[in-house]
């Protein structure tokens, strides 16, 4: 079972240093806002907005708990890993109470730091009981359906995690066909587990072709891409439809006798997974790979794209090929994949018409810098060194300055968009 404890007041709880106050200072208008009558005064406590609270927050509990990981270590452990900012995410595989006693204890380690957890809630009817009958935080009501975690949904009844459509609905009800609101709804979806990535991949692969038209910010789209921008937005309210098992074992992970990992990847002329191929390569035997038929491959959607309904009522999706559930006696008779042998690369015979277009190569090699602030700070000085040449009685001698480091990041912006050629 699962429960989740959120704070009260916990950026309120941590003392700011007297000498840094000044850097909080704020306006106080006692009289109802009247302008002409306010006060200066300094925060002394760390307030929720400031970029830096979370990791105050975070620091000066793991400061705080480290004194108990001796007496208390599986109840460290737990708060160690499972805190999110002031929302504790946690729970156990043996047994109610053992939930039930981290819990207890999560309370007595925090409230030392005048820490108080309340609002608890869970998605075990016994914890929540045993919760209840001795006085333990705001526990949840069971007629409490769902709370958020993390911005994902969660049901509490059926243990299910649901993505909110609601924003990304309220925001495409009056958008227009334009490149700006295209880039404004794919910046709004939220799917940090990639749950819905084969219908996230449609309105990328579709920004990628507006790009390619040239098209301004607020140009209508052409009749082709206005198709499938409505199409795609058509398909969210869908959204709702689509649920996943948040319990993905049926017993805890200690208790699997073999558990195997198997990753499927797939690539198409818009899009492709690359990000393990050197820990795969260096872990791994490429002889141990092997090819899987597009229909029975789960990444064939996610290099391809797929609608909301696809997804949904795809079982290669949410669980895998079905030859996976069996024993690999009956998995397909595929050969390895060779990677030893130079296979004749497929081509595309096409035709292009050029316009000429005189452009010096950077002197710059990107392969050579690790670092992208160091990329820009050499971009700097050979700027500037430009400059001084051109301009005899205005050079600059002093430091760098942020202007310099703008004027930098703007150039190597522009030299990457020149690859990108523009459709006709």
């Amino acid at each position: 079972m699962r429960f989740v404890v959120i704070f009260k007041g916990a950026f309120l709880t941590i003392g700011i240093a007297e000498e840094d106050r000044d850097y909080l200072r704020f306006f106080w208008f006692p009289n109802d806002g009247d302008a002409k009558s306010y006060k200066i005064m300094r925060m002394n406590r760390v307030p929720f907005g400031v970029t830096l609270s979370p990791f105050i927050l975070a620091a000066t509990i793991k400061f705080h708990i480290r004194k108990y990981k001796e007496d208390y270590r599986e109840t460290y452990e737990l708060l160690n890993t499972s805190l999110y900012v002031d929302d504790l995410f946690a729970g156990s595989s043996e047994s109610v109470y053992k939930a039930f006693d981290l819990s207890k204890d999560a309370i007595e380690i925090l409230k030392d730091a005048n820490m108080n957890l309340r609002k608890f809630k869970t998605n075990s009817k016994e914890l929540r009981k045993l919760w209840n009958e001795n006085g333990i935080g705001d526990v949840c009501e069971s007629g409490e359906r769902s709370l958020k975690v993390l911005g994902i949904i969660w049901n509490l009844n059926n243990d299910t995690f649901k993505l909110d459509a609601q924003p990304l609905l309220e925001l495409i009800k009056n958008l227009k066909n334009s490149k700006r609101c295209v880039l404004k709804t794919a910046a709004k979806v939220f799917d940090p587990i990639g749950f819905i990535s084969p219908f996230v991949l449609i309105i990328k692969c579709l920004m990628q072709e507006i790009w390619e038209y040239g098209l301004g910010w607020d140009e209508q789209l052409p009749t082709e891409l206005k198709n499938k921008w409505e199409t795609w937005c058509s398909q969210v309210c869908l959204l709702n439809d689509l649920t996943l098992e948040r319990k993905y074992f049926p017993y805890p992970l200690d208790k699997g006798k073999d558990l195997q990992l198997h990753i499927f990847c797939d690539a198409s002329p818009r899009a492709f997974g690359a990000v393990a191929v050197i820990e795969i390569q260096s872990n791994s035997d490429p002889s141990d790979w092997h090819h899987c038929s597009g229909r029975e491959n789960p990444a064939d959607d996610v290099s391809r794209g797929a609608n909301l309904e696809t997804i949904i009522n795809s079982q290669v999706w949410m669980h895998g090929p079905q030859w996976l559930r069996t024993t690999e006696n009956n998995w397909p008779k595929s050969l390895n994949c060779d990677f030893s042998s130079t296979d004749p690369c497929e081509s595309e015979e096409q035709v292009f018409t050029f316009a000429c277009e005189l452009n010096t190569a950077s002197i710059i090699n990107l392969r050579k810098f690790s670092s992208l602030q160091k990329l820009l700070r050499v971009t700097s000085w050979v700027l500037r060194f430009v400059h001084n040449i051109r301009n005899r009685f205005n050079k600059r001698s002093d430091d760098l300055s942020t202007e310099e480091i703008d004027g930098a990041e703007k150039f190597w912006i522009l030299l990457v968009q020149r690859c990108f050629r523009r459709r006709s």
